[in-house]
């Protein structure tokens, strides 16, 4: 009699199997990813509907520093009611998105990379919303109060509200990243790339650069390039201290 020979099929995985394993699990996370931007921008689209209930409402508040704004394009007040409604919508969705981003990003990372997001995370946003505030309450009305100064009885001000809400768009957004500065400065003194000696040493270098960048973001006018520069100044003053916190806390240890 011939002897068959059972072949014994072994268990331990082998490089075949855990390919499509992998696979699996790289489609999972990319489902995972998927559903959730689908939820960001569900968010988005109702927060951007409820908020054009309120288009009218939105654009009185933003525009008061002017008496009077007019369109000179059919489609241009609709459009603005797009862009005003957008924006709102964008920042009542923050928190969602932030939520799903953290949800998603969460299962990757170390306990102690957790914690710094948790702390950096609300930070940046409570700077940048600052920045803005401090723009749309105080840096947009005086600026516009000066560049309406500049009226004669040949030059009348019709402002239109595209232009205006532009302007206003891009005030808001530019020291809402600028008021960022203290934060990037606190980032970079924990991991040591930075000092309060050198941040002194190169002081007034900082302060010219300041000037710079103030000049590229605002409009082509000495006022608009002042009233950032100077809040920028405060900033660095205030990183300077920053570091210089940090830096003593590193040394005592």
């Amino acid at each position: 009699m011939k002897k068959t020979k059972k072949l014994k099929k072994s268990n331990s995985p082998s490089g075949r199997n855990q390919q499509p394993e992998q696979s699996m699990t790289f489609l999972s996370h990319l489902e995972e990813l998927r559903q959730r931007i689908f939820w960001m921008v569900i968010t988005l689209v109702l927060a951007t509907i409820g908020a054009y209930l309120f288009a009218e409402e939105l654009i009185l508040f933003f525009s008061r520093p002017i008496e009077e704004l007019v369109f000179i394009k059919p489609f241009e007040a609709f459009l603005v009611k797009i862009k005003v409604s957008l924006f709102a919508g964008c920042l009542m969705a923050i928190p969602v998105i932030f939520y799903q981003l953290w949800s998603f990003v969460a299962k990757g990372v170390t306990r102690k990379e957790k914690k710094i997001i948790l702390v950096y995370l609300p930070l940046s946003i409570l700077l940048f919303f600052s920045g803005a505030l401090f723009a749309n309450t105080l840096i947009v009305p005086v600026g516009m109060q000066f560049f309406l100064s500049q009226s004669m009885a040949t030059l009348i001000p019709m402002i239109s509200i595209s232009a205006y809400f532009s302007f206003l768009f891009w005030m808001l957004l530019v020291f809402g990243l600028m008021f960022e500065l203290p934060l990037v400065v606190f980032f970079l003194s924990q991991f040591g790339l930075l000092t309060p000696d050198a941040l002194k040493r190169q002081r007034r270098v900082i302060i010219v650069l300041l000037f710079i960048i103030a000049a590229f973001l605002t409009p082509p006018d000495i006022i608009s390039q002042v009233l950032l520069a100077v809040p920028l100044w405060l900033l660095l003053e205030i990183s300077i201290f920053i570091a210089g916190v940090v830096y003593r806390k590193k040394q005592s240890r």
